[in-house]
């Protein structure tokens, strides 16, 4: 680095500056490597990537007014998967309604390849999973109560004659637990399962076998239907469950997970599998910055070595111990994910009649962003650490505020407009197209709605 001269004249090199500024200078290369690595990435593909799928199986109506969204009984989620759900997962034909050939049939929306198996998977609890009062055991013989790991039926699903095959409970598929936001339930990752590897014809008779075998009865709490797909234009992975919960309180409650993520880009770019400069780029970058990362926590280790009990004792080194642990948890999952991934390569991109365990890979990277997105915070703030302890970057902070006030005030603007933009976009432009048709049914709209009628059929709350 060449030497400056300072206002007296004097010459001034790298070796006479303070130790706290070359700390702030080496942090500000830490925090520069860190935005790009985390948002250089990142586009839009994603968002509509979700939005495809979402066009294909959430939104279209199979009858007035009805969706996956508004569906209200079991005969309607029936119709659902029948009308909706299974046409548009395995297409027959293109939107001259030509025959597809046997690659072209994987493709979904002809763009969203279908990776493995679609698994069907349903939680029951078992028929003395509530107390009933003593006085009305005489009128109620079972009381099926709100799901949890320890009224959970375990026995195997037998259905009713003639269709009386049975179906197996597994407490080994290796899926995460879900927590249901909207009614603050917790489901296991156990269940009973049921894998669609077929073609449409056979899924078909699967779906109306069930459908017959009364599968989804009053022991019903929550069905799962878990799909994985590949999107090879923009390199993104695809991990979509639906999930319909059958409270016990008697309604129906729909919603929907997709995940899309690169979850195969690291193993390409190790691969050297046709990865774009740039990713590959990036992907050194990142580990760079983990090594990075490795160094800061030897050093913190260092320091609180040397202050031992006071060291919790500055809020500063609370931020930088949170701090560069949230880091340390993204080293591991990124780790966990990629070995993962890498092992499994070959079987993910041959995957046809075998059911993908991608849910927590994709849960992983999940918790990737989310952590990231906690990390950027603190990695800002730990800037106020270098002003406030050293008196000589007074004049800094002042600048500094002054520039984060104005850069507040452009980010507001920049997505205000944008919000405008998208507004009016949306208004022009209502619906997301696919290459194939999407399977909607055609009905009146002049075709009256009939509530469920009272019995095993369940009304939505809303």
């Amino acid at each position: 680095m060449s030497d400056m001269a300072n206002s007296k004249g004097e010459t001034l090199s790298w070796k006479t500056w303070s130790p706290q500024f070359k700390e702030f200078a080496a942090y500000i290369g830490f925090l520069s490597l860190f935005a790009l690595i985390v948002f250089g990435p990142r586009n839009s593909d994603p968002y509509f990537m979700q939005k495809g799928l979402e066009s294909m199986f959430v939104q279209p109506e199979f009858a007035h007014g009805v969706s996956f969204e508004t569906l209200t009984t079991t005969d309607q989620f029936y119709t659902w998967m029948e009308e909706i759900l299974l046409p548009n997962m395995y297409p027959t034909e293109d939107s001259n309604g030509q025959p597809l050939d046997e690659r072209d049939q994987k493709l979904v929306g002809g763009v969203n390849k279908r990776l493995g198996a679609v698994r069907l998977r349903s939680i029951r609890v078992r028929p003395d999973s509530c107390e009933i009062s003593e006085k009305l055991k005489d009128k109620f013989g079972r009381c099926y109560g709100v799901p949890s790991s320890d009224n959970e039926d375990t026995s195997d699903w037998v259905g009713v004659a003639p269709h009386n095959h049975t179906i197996s409970y597994s407490n080994a598929l290796q899926i995460p637990s879900w927590f249901s936001p909207l009614t603050k339930i917790s489901y296991t990752g156990n269940g009973h399962v049921v894998d669609f590897n077929h073609t449409f014809s056979v899924v078909e008779e699967t779906v109306e076998s069930l459908k017959a075998g009364d599968f989804i009865d009053f022991s019903t709490r929550a069905v799962f239907i878990t799909a994985n797909f590949y999107n090879a234009n923009v390199d993104l992975v695809g991990v979509v469950r639906f999930n319909v919960e059958f409270i016990a309180s008697g309604a129906i409650q729909t919603s929907t997970a997709i995940n899309c993520s690169p979850l195969i880009r690291p193993v390409r770019v190790i691969n050297q599998d046709g990865a774009s400069g740039f990713s590959s780029a990036i992907y050194f970058l990142e580990w760079i910055f983990y090594v990075w990362v490795l160094v800061y926590i030897f050093l913190e280790v260092k320091k609180y070595r040397s202050m031992r009990s006071t060291y919790f004792r500055n809020i500063w080194n609370v931020l930088d111990f949170v701090n560069l642990l949230f880091f340390f948890v993204v080293i591991i999952l990124k780790i966990l994910s990629a070995a993962y991934v890498a092992s499994e390569y070959d079987s993910i991109m041959d995957a046809d009649r075998e059911y993908l365990k991608l849910e927590w890979v994709s849960y992983f990277l999940k918790q990737v962003d989310n952590t990231n997105a906690f990390n950027a915070v603190l990695t800002f703030f730990k800037l106020f650490k270098f002003m406030r302890e050293n008196k000589k970057m007074s004049q800094v902070r002042l600048h500094f505020y002054y520039y984060y006030f104005s850069l507040h005030l452009c980010v507001v603007y920049f997505f205000f407009s944008q919000e405008l933009t998208n507004s009016s976009f949306s208004h022009s432009f209502p619906h997301i197209s696919t290459h194939l048709p999407i399977h909607s049914p055609t009905f009146s709209p002049t075709q009256p709605f009939h509530p469920p009628a009272c019995g095993y059929s369940r009304s939505r709350r809303r």
